[in-house]
């Protein structure tokens, strides 16, 4: 039941499994899980205002159940996203496209991808960073199977004009990120959870400290929710 509703793909209210002993074994039983299938592909659109950019846009979709073979019928399981987000006078620019396969070669191995580019230009600062990003993740059998690994490397120009101030360092820099991550996922529904936990510890480093890139971190992330009814 938790793997149907983690998957988003059918109604969570109708996944009501149907047990039924078989006769003459008073060891087995047939389940039988009657799904009922919902649309999880989503299109978003908005305008609004801003006392920083004034006037903003946005528009993006995210096909969650997409094919890359057969992209105009779906049922590959496969995300493919786009959005791009507009700001009044050119202040504000964002654009992502996204790719991932979560069930490569019938193997629960994920890989994906992402390439993005946003400038941000508030006066006295002149932001844009522009790259690419892929990683590949995979499902774990021990402690148990909701665990898993992942693997993420990123490359990206960090273009910084104007007056930065102390927060960002001005000119142009490279950031070339490696980083990798475990984490355990039991929740029961990926959007409104009511039983269950999430779980991650991820570490990103930025490998400038060692020539590779001119921009240099180090980033260590723990994230815990657990969800319980009252």
């Amino acid at each position: 039941i938790q793997q149907l509703g983690v998957l988003n793909y059918f109604n969570p209210e109708a996944l009501q499994p149907q047990i039924t002993p078989v006769p003459g074994d008073a060891t087995a039983v047939d389940i039988t899980y009657k799904v009922e299938e919902r649309s999880t592909d989503t299109f978003n659109a908005s305008i609004g205002f801003a006392g920083t950019f004034g006037l903003t846009g946005s528009v993006g979709f995210t096909f969650n159940n997409f094919s890359l073979l057969e992209p105009f019928q779906g049922g590959g399981g496969q995300m493919f996203n786009f959005n791009a987000e507009i700001g009044q006078m050119s202040r504000y620019q964002s654009i992502s496209l996204g790719y991932s396969e979560p069930w490569l070669n019938d193997e629960p191995t994920t890989v994906g991808f992402n390439i993005y580019d946003t400038r941000l230009r508030f006066n006295p600062l002149d932001q844009r960073r522009t790259g690419i990003s892929a990683n590949i993740g995979r499902r774990f059998k021990w402690p148990d199977d909701y665990f898993r690994g992942d693997l993420f490397a990123r490359y990206q120009i960090n273009n910084i004009s104007g007056d930065p101030g102390v927060f960002f360092r001005p000119g142009y820099n490279t950031e070339v990120t490696i980083g990798a991550s475990v984490s355990r996922i039991s929740i029961d529904n990926m959007f409104f959870a009511t039983q269950g936990s999430r779980f991650s510890l991820s570490s990103n480093w930025a490998m400038g400290a060692i020539n590779v890139g001119t921009t240099d971190f180090l980033k260590n992330e723990i994230q815990f929710d657990f969800y319980n009814p009252l």
